[in-house]
């Protein structure tokens, strides 16, 4: 079924810890019919403990909830918890290996992962975005990380709730999005499957390509492929301002990663796309935002799993009220980052130029 355009409904983005948590909690606990919930990541801590709670108040006022998560992301989640979780939700593990070492992505890059967040509370408010169930990620921790997510009521509910199902029922079919622009003041469900097409890449070429005036993109992870690379340099050339929000080398969770991402920024800075580094904390919102009118909020990446080999899920919005408050996000990040200067770039040491083409051999499995 392809996507459909909907109105958009009460859309908040949410982008400080303590706020996302609470009014998160909030809604499942409130939750009085269904809980549906999907995430790549449930760790024991303080906010996998909060969240039971809010599950167990939901639970006692008669809400069915269903679980999905990753073998690979919740690989370090204990017995124990997975069994509190089996006690109050079905619980479906996705793509569970039948030996550990699978749960290498270097031993067994084919693999499958559902890196979707999506929460549906009855029917009536649902979450999308990049949010783990970690204490990385918990407002009590001294720097949790910068994310960003996006509560959203009404119609789109029921196609997530529709779209949650089908990673159930293993439901393997062309991606339902579709690349057509978006009308003025509606929103879309853009979910990506790695058995379908077209892809998330597909997508960003395509909002690049459109672009008139500028283009801010905010990431965790920053392997782009050369079509990508070009896309953003051509941007450039006709005159687009371009704006990537990075995280900080010293708060980046992958090293490897962060210095593969570094790689390209030479050329990037060269064609005059501006980049900036989040200091404050791991930066790890999924969000776009083009020519301050359509915009993305979502689990993608730039990097190959999320264009090729992961599940999904973003939302795609052309609400003006929406694109201000990410626009306002972004330049509140800005000014919370250090903007990386060409000709200081262009001097960094051998050593460091060395790491980074050594990162790059890896880039592959990325």
């Amino acid at each position: 079924m392809p996507a459909q355009d909907l109105s958009p409904s009460n859309e908040i983005l949410f982008t400080e810890a303590h706020s996302t948590w609470s009014q998160l909690l909030s809604d499942i606990a409130e939750s009085s019919q269904s809980v549906l919930f999907e995430n790549y990541i449930w760790n024991d801590g303080a906010a996998s403990d909060a969240l039971l709670v809010a599950m167990r108040n939901a639970k006692t006022n008669g809400a069915d909830i269903t679980i999905h998560l990753d073998a690979i992301g919740s690989f370090h989640a204990s017995s124990q918890l997975l069994s509190e979780i089996s006690k109050i939700a079905k619980l479906v593990i996705y793509n569970k290996p039948r030996f550990e070492f699978l749960y290498s992505r270097f031993v067994n890059s084919v693999m499958r992962r559902t890196h979707r967040r999506i929460i549906v509370c009855d029917d009536k408010n649902a979450w999308v975005g990049g949010l783990a169930i970690d204490d990385f990620w918990w407002h009590e921790n001294i720097n949790p990380c910068r994310e960003s997510m996006l509560r959203v009521s009404g119609a789109i509910c029921h196609e997530l709730r529709r779209i949650f199902f089908n990673l159930e029922a293993k439901v393997e079919h062309r991606n339902s999005i579709t690349l057509k622009p978006l009308s003025a003041n509606s929103a879309r469900v853009c979910n990506f499957s790695p058995f379908g097409r077209p892809t998330f890449l597909r997508l960003l070429l395509q909002r690049i390509g459109r672009a008139q005036n500028s283009i801010h993109i905010a990431t965790a992870y920053f392997i782009p492929p050369r079509k990508l690379r070009r896309a953003l340099i051509k941007a450039r050339q006709r005159g687009v301002e371009v704006y990537l929000q990075l995280p900080s080398a010293k708060l980046h969770d992958h090293p490897m990663v962060r210095m593969a991402a570094r790689r390209h920024y030479a050329k990037l800075l060269k064609r005059g796309v501006v980049i900036y580094e989040y200091t404050q904390s791991f930066q790890h919102s999924k969000t776009a935002l083009f020519d301050n009118c359509d915009c993305l909020v979502g689990s993608p990446n730039i990097d190959r799993w999320s264009f090729f080999r992961n599940h999904e899920l973003l939302i795609e919005s052309t609400d003006p009220s929406l694109c201000e408050q990410l626009k306002q996000s972004f330049d509140a990040d800005m000014r919370r980052s250090v903007q990386i200067d060409p000709q200081l770039w262009e001097r960094r040491s051998t050593k460091t130029r060395l790491l980074e083409n050594f990162a790059g051999i890896f880039d592959p499995i990325f």
